[in-house]
């Protein structure tokens, strides 16, 4: 499950899902690059909806209150 994408000024699609994983997207759907959270899968996982920042940066956190910052770049 992918939840609500957030989008950047260039058109690039970030999104969250329920696999402990960062998506960045092409405005045609196809996949720049993933980030894996890398925390356990036997429990409720989740990456809500990236944020991104005044310095460009994304920020995100999961269902475990960890808190990721990422690159565009991934």
């Amino acid at each position: 499950m992918i939840h609500t994408p957030t989008i950047g000024r260039d058109g690039t699609i970030y999104a969250g899902t329920s696999r402990w994983v960062v998506v960045a997207l092409d405005p045609t759907g196809k996949q720049f690059w993933e980030f894996t959270t890398d925390e356990e899968t036997n429990e409720c996982s989740s990456v809500y909806s990236p944020t991104i920042g005044k310095d460009g940066l994304l920020y995100v956190a999961t269902t475990k209150s960890r808190i990721f910052c990422l690159t565009p770049e991934g």
